[in-house]
Parts: structure tokens; C-alpha cells; sequence
């Protein structure tokens, strides 16, 4: 019990990589990886990290995006 600001808390750094889109008002939590070439919608929560070259839509990876040679 007691004042949350009392309860402290822990921080982990938000990994971004490279040819990512993210949509506008989406929140990103700590210590998520977004992988590379990967499109975040419009006003999504991200609570765990995203492979890379996925669409993350309506709270889930609906696509992961494969390269053509």
C-alpha cells in the first residue's frame, strides 16, 4: 500500500528498427522490439515486441511480409 509514486518503478529501453512505420497516438510500453520494415496501425497499444517485416493491426501480427527475390 501506500502513494504510487512510493512503488517505483523499472525502465527497459524501446528498440525501433530500421523502415518502421508507426501509426499516429500509438503507445509503445517498455522494453518492446519493433523489427525492421514492420507497419504499426493507427492508435495501437504495443505490449510485447514485433518481428520483423509484420503488420501489427486491431491488437495482433495479422501479416508477416515476405521479400520476393
Amino acid at each position: 500500500d501506500g502513494c504510487i509514486k512510493d512503488q517505483g518503478f523499472t525502465s527497459k529501453p524501446i528498440i525501433i528498427g530500421n523502415n518502421v512505420w508507426i501509426g499516429s497516438s500509438s503507445v509503445i510500453l517498455n522494453g518492446v522490439e519493433i523489427g525492421n520494415n514492420s507497419v504499426i496501425s493507427a492508435g495501437s497499444v504495443i505490449r510485447s515486441s514485433i518481428p520483423e517485416n509484420s503488420i501489427y493491426k486491431d491488437g495482433r501480427v495479422v501479416n508477416i511480409m515476405k521479400k520476393e527475390d
